[in-house]
């Protein structure tokens, strides 16, 4: 019936699809579809015989295709007819298939690519052409390959046009490209790259588009909508969350078998849609990698070593800081956009589709990511990758037989142990770095330390429990790490060893009692919650979008009370899980000294008395016995309403007590009144003014910086109060784990000196200045410590005061050779340092200081004056900048390779400057006319050592002369001696400071290689 009336019913349906009826062109649409499908089924079961009623169809959507003026209806149904009819069209003449194919690609080019703003209407048939092409495809013998980029450019852009369409739609589009790569993945291997190509490319798009922000973001778009104007279309800026839909559906298109086969012309497909989704995560892994490795995700510096005094005229001025992460800006910001939009798609994609298909992918992933972050440690998104990767590998258990017991045997899967080493090696590393790190990047060096494997961990598990400590005290301000830190801690527990674990829980278990503490729900929350209830009838009318907002509020709220209180609720369990033995380490006190500090009294008498002024009388209280309680909770209360309160309270009592100490005499010989008061209040201050809390911060910065200006008055400069202070600003830029303190303290010793030179006398500054001279020699103390954090402190600290200290003649005078030559000595005791500590880089920093401060007094350096002598120079009663570069000279043969470096450059920009003006190579002639070349052999191979007797390679001239056992260590220190010989002789001559034949003349030249 359908056969006999074909032509009719064509056109009747198609005239219908044009109703100004909504409902009836529709239904109209629905029944023209159904026709179509119905003929061409008929029809290819015999196409001979319908060979009239093909080609009367075949014309119509051709007549359709090929008009440019047709409407978005009549072109959506051509569209459709090409591709039911596409298998009839095969068995009459297959040369029809080949047009059809380059009809609709060239019909889509130019629709699609050619215009510089495609027309929505259009967008909107894009998925129609793309399952009209796919139809075709199936029975294209050999799909010609000059059209194979318009086809992998339609598919981008329709990946890229994705979040245009309505919720149905993007259904229909993910199908659309889901059937093209089936019928691509079904004309062999050769065609893959097409696949691999979109998938790339499609990867790319989305990662270009604008970052989204933290805040802000869902509440402003929400007001936009909420205030009559709706986003759709292209006037909406897409961003990587409107794609997710899109790649969840592609890595799960095996779960579109029902709908896919709902569609007769593919019916038929060999290839399986199994297959088709393991190629598609394949290219999806593969496509991030390269992306990763294509991406510039340089730092450079906001301003350049050799152009400070520039900058400083145009007032921009870098704040010395021991973190390395600071001061520094992308080389190019629309890479690091795009990397960012990159992490933060892999981390909702990966973890959720298809796990199992990563496996093959750990090593390769891993060793990218572990290679990359290497060459830039400072970037956070690759040690958030690989904490995802890390959990997937977990999920699979692929490092399961892989461990510490299993290394010494035969490994049957050399790719796992490489991998399981490759990660133990990195762990190990991240964990040192990540001491110098803060907010983003150190929460994310956690995430991925607390991700690794049980097995790892347990090698080593010493180097690991700082980590979980500080996720632990982090997560009480931010509810993710606590999740981590928690899911580690449980990990660790049920897997590693007890004879390995239960010695750490005294370090571990003490980190949980502040989440006992918390509150479920604080009052203000409560509160938040009781707006919500309005009437039924209100709820009706306008005051939906109020009503929108109240419920908005609530979910958030109500999430963030149930995620505080399953925190709450896993850490009980986690301590009934330990049980009662272990659960006592919570109650530990960490040391002796800990106890003393909360026990014993802080000092002996009671000083602080305040009459509290009731009208009727005014009893005396003492405030000294509240002060250690009032300190603990406005450090550590985990309630934000007493945290504050104390935080007020401490506050006024420092005024109280400052009050209270100008009313009271001070004793000749013991310390100050109020002096074991301040040393155990000041610390507190410190930690307060950098608080995460920002109240907190606003509140103690200005105290503490006012507090400076106090104790460095002229009352107050030679005080032990002041010297109290002076050591808790020391100990604070010291500190090994909190680089925010140590930021901060390096700008209360800027104060400090800045306030110390401004309320003295020029005349008290040349005579005797105390501050100065208190603050050098605790400078000094640190800068030649053993311990790498003190010498970071030292020169972190000489970096924010070294503008004060260059401004004031007769401090240059005393102190510049001095200091110069004690943070030379610093950089040679850093040369075993770990490089991310940072201590290399703010050393070789206040050195460059120190030399431009020379450069620019040297006249006045060059006059033989009585100065303070530098550690290590002859006794004498005067000390010129001669006697600087003799000092350098000598050093120049050092084994530590920076100072080995700097010794050098400092002698080649010192020499220039000296009385006279000669070059090096005139001033080196004129010393070895008193002296013989023997001198400078001396220098360079003698290891930096005393001239007078033998040392270095002179005195070991191979190994074979090293005394003692044999070990490497030996070894290496003779290379670096070795490498010191080779790098002084190689400068020196390429300077034409010294001529090679003066060298090689001599007979006595040790040096062997």
């Amino acid at each position: 019936c359908l056969l006999d009336n074909y032509i009719s019913l064509f056109e009747v349906l198609s005239k219908w699809c044009s109703h100004t009826n909504v409902e009836l062109k529709k239904a109209a649409h629905s029944a023209l579809e159904s026709f179509l499908k119905q003929i061409s089924f008929m029809v290819a079961k015999d196409a001979e015989m319908h060979k009239s009623k093909l080609q009367y169809f075949m014309e119509q959507f051709y007549g359709i295709i090929r008009n440019v003026d047709s409407n978005s209806k009549d072109l959506s149904i051509a569209i459709r007819g090409y591709g039911l009819f596409a298998g009839p069209c095969k068995v009459v003449n297959a040369k029809d298939v080949d047009f059809m194919y380059v009809e609709l690609i060239q019909r889509c080019k130019q629709l699609f690519l050619t215009q510089i703003d495609t027309v929505d209407d259009h967008v909107y048939h894009m998925p129609s052409f793309l399952q009209s092409i796919a139809s075709v495809l199936l029975y294209l013998d050999t799909v010609p390959e000059v059209y194979t980029p318009v086809l992998e450019h339609l598919m981008v852009v329709q990946i890229d046009s994705f979040p245009q369409y309505s919720p149905k739609m993007q259904s229909v589009c993910c199908k659309a490209i889901v059937k093209v790569f089936l019928a691509l993945g079904g004309k062999g291997p050769v065609l893959w790259n097409c696949i691999s190509a979109v998938v790339h490319q499609g990867l790319i798009r989305i990662c270009s588009k604008p970052v989204i922000l933290q805040k802000g973001v869902e509440s402003e778009s929400e007001d936009c909508r909420t205030s009559g104007e709706v986003r759709t279309g292209k006037w909406k800026m897409p961003t990587y969350k409107d794609y997710l839909d899109l790649f969840r559906s592609l890595l799960s298109c095996d779960q579109m078998m029902d709908s896919l086969l709902v569609d007769e012309a593919f019916f038929f497909v060999n290839s399986s849609l199994q297959n088709l989704n393991h190629l598609l995560y394949d290219e999806f892994v593969k496509s991030v990698l390269k992306i990763i490795e294509k991406l510039d995700l340089t730092l450079e510096k906001q301003n350049a070593g050799g152009h400070e005094d520039e900058n400083e005229a145009t007032g921009v001025w870098v704040i010395p800081t021991s973190d390395p992460a600071a001061n520094l800006r992308p080389a190019k910001p629309k890479d690091f956009s795009a990397f960012i939009n990159l992490v933060e798609f892999c981390r909702e994609i990966l973890p959720e589709k298809h796990v199992e298909f990563f496996e093959p992918w750990i090593h390769s992933f891993a060793y990218e990511l572990i290679l990359q972050s290497t060459r830039l440690p400072l970037i956070s998104g690759f040690y958030r990758l690989l904490s995802v990767a890390m959990r997937n590998a977990k999920k699979i258990k692929y490092f399961k037989g892989v461990g510490l017991k299993s290394q010494t045997q035969s490994p049957e899967d050399p790719e796992k142990y490489s991998c399981f080493a490759l990660l133990a090696k990195f762990g190990k590393e991240v964990s040192v770095k990540m001491k110098q790190y803060k907010d983003e990047l150190l929460a994310s060096c956690l995430t991925f330390i607390l991700s690794l494997p049980h097995d790892i961990i347990e090698l080593d598990i010493r180097a690991y429990v700082p980590a979980l400590q500080m996720a632990f005290k982090l997560g009480l301000s931010y509810t993710p790490l606590a999740e981590v830190a928690l899911n580690a801690l449980e990990e660790w527990s049920l897997y590693i060893c007890k004879h390995v674990i239960q010695p750490h829980y005294i370090d571990i278990l003490p980190s949980l009692d502040g989440y006992l503490k918390t509150s479920a729900l604080s009052d203000e929350t409560k509160n938040n919650w009781e707006v919500s209830a309005l009437s039924r009838a209100a709820q009706k009318g306008f005051n939906k979008v109020i009503i929108k907002h109240l419920k908005k509020t609530k979910n958030i709220l109500s999430n963030e009370a149930r995620s505080l209180e399953e925190i709450r609720i896993r850490v009980v369990q986690m301590l009934g899980f330990l049980g009662g033995q272990i659960n006592k380490n919570l109650l530990t006190v960490a040391s002796s000294d800990e106890m003393m500090k909360k026990c014993v009294t802080w000092d002996r008498e009671k000083r602080l008395s305040f009459a509290v002024p009731f009208i009727e009388m005014k009893p005396v209280i003492y405030l000294d016995v509240f002060l250690p309680r009032v300190t603990e909770l406005a450090l550590s209360a985990s309630n934000r309403q007493t945290k504050v309160a104390a935080c007020e309270l401490l506050h006024s009592m420092v005024m109280f007590m400052l009050g209270k100490a100008t009313q009271m005499p001070e004793g000749g010989q013991g310390f100050p009144p109020m002096y074991q008061l301040y040393k155990r209040t000041f610390p507190v201050l410190l930690r307060l003014a950098c608080d995460v809390d920002q109240v907190t911060r606003q509140l103690y910065e200005p105290l503490v910086m006012q507090l400076i200006h106090w104790f460095t008055s002229n009352k107050k400069f030679e005080s032990q109060d002041t010297v109290a202070l002076l050591e808790t600003i020391l100990d604070g830029i010291v500190d090994p784990v909190d680089s925010t303190l140590r930021d901060f303290c390096g700008r209360c010793i800027r104060e400090f000196l800045k306030w110390s030179i401004k309320q003295t006398t020029p005349q008290q500054q040349e005579k005797s200045p105390v501050n100065t001279k208190s603050l050098f020699k605790r400078l000094y103390s640190f800068a030649l410590h053993p311990n790498a954090f003190k010498r970071l402190g030292a020169s972190l600290a000489f970096n924010n005061i070294y503008r004060e200290f260059r401004e004031e003649e007769s401090l240059v005078e005393q102190f510049v050779f001095e200091a110069l030559v004690t943070y030379l000595e610093s950089l040679a005791l850093a040369h075993a340092d770990e490089k991310s500590l940072g201590t290399l880089q703010q050393c070789c920093d206040a050195i460059d200081h120190l030399r431009r401060i020379i450069e620019k007094k040297h006249v006045s350096l060059n006059k033989v004056k009585k100065r303070r002598r530098p550690r290590g120079f002859p006794p004498a009663a005067s000390l010129c900048l001669l006697d600087v570069v003799q000092w350098l000279l000598a050093h120049c043969g050092r084994p530590q390779t920076e100072c080995r470096h700097k010794s050098i450059e400092l002698f080649y920009k010192f020499v220039p400057l000296l009385p006279g003006n000669t070059s090096p190579s005139l001033w080196l002639k004129d010393i070895l006319k008193n002296k013989d070349t023997s001198f400078l052999i001396n220098i360079f191979e003698g290891g930096g050592g005393d001239c007078d007797r033998l040392s270095g390679i002179l005195a070991q001239p191979t190994l074979f002369h090293l005394q003692g056992p044999f070990s490497l260590r030996a070894v290496l220190q003779w290379m670096d001696m070795l490498l010191a010989a080779l790098e002084c002789y190689n400068t020196f001559i390429e300077e034409k400071t010294l001529e090679a034949s003066e060298v090689l003349g001599r007979y006595n030249l040790h040096i062997t290689v």
